[in-house]
């Protein structure tokens, strides 16, 4: 299956960085969560409905549509508030004329069997991209304008995500009773959400050169735990947000250098 891929770009202060990373990446979970399936006979099953709460954001003055779904909303709470504080503590150490910007990332995958010895294989179907800009107001007049701005793309990129979810879908097939968990996480109660993972990075940018990257704080990847921000081994990894840990998932590349060999 083909990974699909989305990344959503926005010029935020910091204070609006959170609610706006919750209401998109909370709409795409909204997309991605299925109620909980009820299995009659192996290859037939009923699929239980899921409740809907509005969230209102008091910075942003708008509102989004989540799952009424409080552990869901703790693990993405959890992943934004470290990308969060890694934006904040990359800020307070970047100098003047220096820029910081940051990415955390959604990723849907399926775990998939593989041949002995190896392990399962964590296969990514989609992936969600926030990357935030960080911008500083010199005014309230000017703060004021940032905040109305950010609300509009906000709402924007909801729109967006609703639009791509509207079309054909590249989803896992439905499992059978005995591969559910391949598929779905099912440790939230009756809503059902695929299974994901959360990772973050953060770094900054000369002003120069609006793509040259130096120094700052990196956090995330698959295999991180914890959610530090002050070096690149911590991070939101794939153990601490949205799943079991899945630290010995071993890429495609290396599993056929090490079918090759064996083979000599």
């Amino acid at each position: 299956m083909n990974c699909r891929s989305q990344e959503f770009e926005l010029t935020l202060e910091l204070r609006l960085v959170e609610e706006a990373a919750l209401a998109i990446l909370h709409t795409v979970l909204l997309h991605r969560t299925t109620g909980r399936f009820s299995y009659q006979r192996e290859g037939t099953y009923s699929v239980g409905a899921i409740g809907c709460c509005d969230v209102d954001c008091e910075r942003l003055g708008s509102t989004y549509v989540r799952v009424a779904s409080a552990s869901l909303d703790r693990s993405l709470r959890s992943a934004v508030t470290a990308f969060t504080d890694a934006l904040r503590a990359c800020e307070a150490s970047a100098g003047v004329g220096v820029g910081v910007c940051g990415t955390l990332s959604l990723e849907f995958y399926q775990r998939k069997r593989c041949r002995w010895p190896f392990p399962d294989e964590c296969a990514p179907w989609e992936v969600w991209t926030l990357r935030v800009n960080l911008v500083t107001a010199s005014s309230e007049h000017e703060r004021l304008a940032l905040c109305e701005r950010a609300a509009e793309a906000v709402g924007e990129r909801i729109v967006n995500v609703a639009s791509v979810m509207g079309r054909h879908e590249f989803t896992p097939k439905m499992p059978i009773q005995g591969e559910l968990r391949r598929v779905f996480d099912t440790e939230h109660g009756e809503a059902q959400p695929y299974r994901h993972r959360l990772s973050l990075a953060v770094t900054t940018t000369s002003s120069s050169s609006s793509g040259g990257s130096g120094g700052g704080h990196s956090a995330g990847g698959s295999g991180g735990g914890g959610a530090g921000a002050g070096g690149s081994g911590g991070g939101v990894g794939a153990g601490s947000v949205g799943g079991p840990q899945l630290a010995h998932c071993v890429s495609t590349t290396v599993r056929k250098l090490i079918k090759d060999t064996l083979a000599l």
